[in-house]
């Protein structure tokens, strides 16, 4: 499908993707939370696609794509698809569950930040060591100035 960018306004793209949202699309789709979606994605996608969507490999040479600049839409297809080693979903998901799979693709690309920085995302264990080391460098600067304080009160 050729991009209507150039050819149509955004007011007429936006008008274009309401009809079909509202006209053509399944109905089942629009009850697809992000949150049900994240339960369902972490099932079935995060073991390959990783916990935050960023890709990973999958064994032999093979890697599971990240969909971190990637449209949502992306997520939908591959689901229905399958492609390269990627099984098909349409006979295990709902068309409102891959709706909501979807949807938690698309909250997780622009994820919040409850906790300071992001770190890019990399996962608990990397984010942790990434913790360990800076807490074991607060320790030995802790050690330091409690040795060169010990050793000037000594004189």
């Amino acid at each position: 499908m050729p991009p209507f960018s150039g050819l149509l306004s955004p007011g007429d793209i936006a008008t274009v993707s309401t009809y079909v949202a509202q006209q053509i699309a399944d109905p089942q789709a629009r009850l697809g939370t992000v949150a049900e979606g994240g339960v369902i994605y972490r099932l079935y996608c995060g073991g390959c696609h990783g916990a935050a969507g960023r890709g990973g490999s999958i064994g032999r040479g093979r890697n599971a794509p990240s969909y971190a600049n990637r449209p949502a839409a992306n997520a939908l297809a591959a689901m229905q698809r399958g492609p390269f080693n990627m099984p098909v979903f349409t006979s295990t998901l709902t068309v409102r569950q891959q709706a909501a799979v979807a949807r938690y693709v698309y909250a997780l690309k622009t994820p919040a930040h409850p906790g300071g920085y992001g770190l890019g995302y990399a996962g608990p264990v990397a984010e942790g060591a990434i913790a360990a080391a800076g807490l074991l460098v607060l320790v030995l600067i802790a050690i330091w100035l409690a040795a060169g304080k010990e050793g000037s009160t000594r004189e």
